[in-house]
């Protein structure tokens, strides 16, 4: 199971949980509204085979919809799960590559340059960075392309092939396009659009991390004028 909370004004929220039957056949969601206090009617849309929702790597906000990542057999493309706040609708979509093509943590669905969707996807030590181009209103017309490769080796300084495979994505800031990875020689910030990397304070001796879930906040600065 995972899930988002989302804010609608005036001080409401609203709790989206989505999850699976005990078959696997069936993507279920439902929402909760703190303006009601009620939750509402599970929501169900059918998923490929042996589709799993992904519960540690949290979803991303792309328009009116929330989008998750899944998992699913080797063998095929991964899909991410769509739920569309406004319609109140699932639905899977396929990407043109597998995320266990590098393990668990080589993809993460994100926001592309345009705000439509996109997703990170590490090959080797490349990131890809593809968008989705909707052409028309069929959903079957919808393409992907790769909209920018960034090569994570010479950009983190990556020497050794231990520090090459090491590489894997560990977390975003989806509205600053920031994304954590992890490497042998420690973890780094990345912001993908202008390239500045930072490496990050290590918060464990181990380097046991798997994810990332970054926060912030905002504040209203103090009026120091002095009025006459």
């Amino acid at each position: 199971m995972n899930g988002a909370v989302l804010r609608t004004g005036e001080g409401h929220f609203r709790v989206v949980l989505v999850g699976h039957d005990e078959h696997h056949t069936q993507a279920l969601a439902c929402v909760y509204s703190s303006q009601t206090r009620q939750w509402g009617g599970v929501i169900s849309a059918p998923i490929p085979p042996v589709v799993s929702i992904v519960t540690e790597i949290p979803g991303v906000l792309v328009g009116d919809s929330i989008y998750w990542l899944s998992s699913r057999n080797p063998d095929h493309p991964t899909p991410i799960l769509e739920f569309n706040l406004g319609t109140l609708s699932l639905a899977a979509i396929q990407l043109p590559v597998n995320m266990y093509g590098q393990g668990n943590h080589s993809l993460w669905v994100m926001r592309a340059q345009d705000d439509g969707l996109g997703f990170l996807f590490l090959w080797g030590t490349d990131a890809q960075l593809w968008k989705r181009t909707k052409n028309g209103g069929d959903d079957a017309a919808n393409s992907w392309t790769i909209a920018k490769t960034i090569q994570m080796d010479k950009l983190l300084s990556l020497n050794t092939e231990e520090e090459k495979r090491s590489l894997s994505i560990e977390g975003l800031v989806e509205d600053r396009n920031v994304v954590f990875f992890r490497t042998a020689i420690g973890h780094f910030m990345v912001h993908l659009e202008s390239l500045w990397s930072l490496r990050c304070k290590e918060l464990s001796e181990t380097h046991i991390i798997h994810v990332f879930h970054p926060f912030s906040s905002v504040y209203t600065a103090a009026d120091n004028s002095t009025s006459s």
